[in-house]
């Protein structure tokens, strides 16, 4: 058997007509199976093994450079379309895919989705191709690009990096990743480090570290292969865990939970007076009625919140105040 087989009924994937190992996934063509290669998943997934497909193109968008199914939305580099990347999106199967939202469309879902297509279809004419001969170039790019990576492996070339270590530890990962693909470079590998507060929010994105092959000091006249892996780290906000939650706090003392939070190290902590006790019997002053953050009251002890989301604990005083 070759390298290359479907788990699921064993079928010798290297025989399936048009399949690539680097394309990051692939239909098993005896069985139907969709496989995804685990290298192609980042390590930071919050829905391990799961492959997201375009909803407009169709593109695979664990192969787009920064791809995170953390950001909860992604934006596909091949058209443009905003994708939504949640729990409530993944489907056991294409056929279930498809039965779902042809139930699930409403009129506007409907022309929303014309408008999209009418609008690639305008940028297609606009260059002068039709649909099926923008397809077939774009296959043939694909295949072109496949046969010089493996060439280029067997050959052992190698290409300049053209930008050095410490320039990349002054750029966004997006732009680092951005002018390394021009430099022909494909095998990326991204990391988030949460390590951020409010006062250094601007280094948000911003590359910590890259290396190439374990490397991590180079120059503009560095050479690396062409398929060598590139690890980078970038900066993120700090996130944190609640120390208690909107209902566990009802009834406690305003200056305890305001301790707690700000303890905990969240930053933007806010009080709100509710000005309706009488007497103060049932319901004593200064005990808190809710929490909210960011507007939620529904946050649990295990969520991972950033530093700076906006935390409000209401709390009761009598009347006069």
């Amino acid at each position: 058997m070759s390298e290359y087989y479907c788990p699921n009924c064993g079928a010798d994937l290297e025989n399936q007509p048009g399949f690539a190992p680097d394309a990051g996934g692939w239909t098993c063509s005896e069985c139907g199976q969709f496989l995804t290669n685990p290298e192609d998943v980042n390590s930071d997934a919050q829905f391990d093994g799961v492959g997201w497909f375009c909803d407009g193109c169709g593109a695979f968008l664990n192969k787009q450079d920064g791809f995170n199914d953390l950001y909860g939305k992604w934006t596909c580099i091949e058209c443009g379309y905003e994708n939504q990347i949640s729990e409530n999106d993944i489907y056991e199967s294409e056929d279930d895919y498809q039965s779902i939202k042809s139930d699930s469309f409403t009129y506007d879902d409907d022309e929303e989705y014309n408008h999209h297509q009418k609008e690639m279809a305008r940028r297609i004419a606009e260059a002068g191709v039709s649909v099926n001969e923008e397809r077939l170039r774009r296959e043939e790019e694909q295949r072109k690009m496949h046969r010089q990576r493996i060439w280029r492996t067997l050959t052992g070339k190698k290409q300049n990096v053209g930008i050095s270590s410490n320039r990349c530890c002054k750029m966004r990962c997006d732009e680092v990743i951005d002018y390394l693909r021009k430099q022909e470079f494909y095998n990326f590998n991204t990391r988030a480090v949460e390590d951020l507060v409010s006062s250094t929010s601007v280094k948000e994105g911003m590359v910590k570290s890259i290396s190439f092959n374990g490397t991590d000091m180079f120059d503009e006249e560095t050479k690396f292969p062409y398929n060598a892996q590139i690890d980078i780290v970038y900066h993120t906000l700090k996130r944190i865990k609640p120390p208690i939650t909107s209902k566990s706090a009802k009834r406690r003392d305003i200056d305890d939970v305001m301790w707690e939070f700000t303890s905990a190290g969240f930053e933007n902590v806010e009080k709100l007076a509710i000005p309706d006790l009488k007497k103060g019997w049932i319901v004593k002053e200064d005990s808190v009625e809710a929490i909210t953050i960011n507007g939620r009251t529904d946050f649990k002890k295990s969520d991972k919140i950033c530093v700076n989301a906006n935390v409000v604990i209401s709390y009761h005083v009598f009347k006069s105040k």
